[in-house]
């Protein structure tokens, strides 16, 4: 059984925080602000976070973090002005995927065996939630083998260590263009896991109403991580009222070889509807 609380899980993420880690953390100076490289996130101060979860702010400050106790409200639809569109800064792509069109990475590329999955998206109006990451690593029967084979923000790493996910924007993670990323070691994933499915969902979608035809220029890309370029990319085209959840890629194991499919298929279940789906028990 795990928990997948937002809120929660960023409370006890913040608590673990040793104390060197936390004298590291200082508030950014005028010229970082003033910066084109940085990427606002998604209704995040530079120097006072708020916790869209969890009520709660975090003020930094050069020597330690101080949590700042708020008056818990209602999640409400924040305003964010991006000076250009995430996807508008990649490169073009090395090779450019069709929905449905599998492709073999052990064929095309087969010293390509860590590879990072970047994820990104941006919103169609002013209206910005939270989005998350999952990989569901499933085995034969298109389950979890169990609850510690996803890889989320409340679970950073599979059992085997193949799949690594490197954390969650809403908590000021830069990637660059890429909003979240998840690495992938191919040769160390288990042999009973025969598919990684990759997952985009909204979070608290159903209780404020959000859904992906708010979402605009949604993609996955794929990096060698030995050689730092980019192989594959796959760019979502539906987005969709009814959806809050879209399984955007599996990669799957077949006949010695490892592939990709770009499946874009969304649906009306949540993370926990997922989990439910994928075999998954939570708190």
């Amino acid at each position: 059984m795990i928990n997948i609380r937002h809120n929660e899980i960023k409370a006890i993420r913040l608590s673990d925080v040793s104390a060197s880690q936390r004298r590291e953390i200082r508030p950014l100076t005028l010229s970082e602000l003033s910066t084109e490289k940085l990427t606002p996130v998604k209704g995040i101060n530079p120097v006072t976070s708020g916790n869209a979860h969890s009520g709660s702010s975090v003020q930094h400050h050069a020597g330690n973090v101080q949590p700042v106790q708020q008056t818990a409200q209602p999640a409400s639809p924040v305003s964010q002005t991006r000076t250009a569109p995430l996807r508008d800064k990649l490169p073009p792509a090395e090779k450019l995927l069709k929905k449905g069109e599998k492709y073999s990475i052990t064929k095309n590329h087969p010293s390509a065996v860590s590879l990072r999955a970047g994820i990104g998206w941006d919103f169609s109006g002013t209206q910005v939630y939270d989005i998350d990451i999952e990989a569901f690593m499933l085995d034969e029967t298109e389950k979890v083998p169990d609850d510690s084979w996803i890889v989320f923000y409340g679970q950073l790493r599979s059992p085997d260590g193949s799949v690594i996910h490197r954390g969650d924007s809403s908590e000021g993670k830069n990637f660059g263009a890429d909003c979240e990323q998840i690495d992938i070691k191919l040769d160390s994933v288990s042999r009973h896991i025969s598919k990684i499915a990759l997952v985009m969902t909204i979070n608290e979608a159903k209780q404020h109403g959000y859904n992906f035809s708010g979402m605009k220029d949604a993609y996955i890309r794929f990096t060698d991580m030995s050689s730092g370029k980019e192989i594959f990319r796959y760019e979502l085209t539906d987005y969709y009222r009814e959806v809050v959840s879209m399984v955007v890629g599996e990669l799957y194991f077949r006949n010695g070889e490892w592939r990709f499919n770009p499946v874009g298929m969304g649906t009306g279940d949540d993370l926990e509807g997922l989990c439910n789906r994928y075999g998954i028990e939570v708190k």
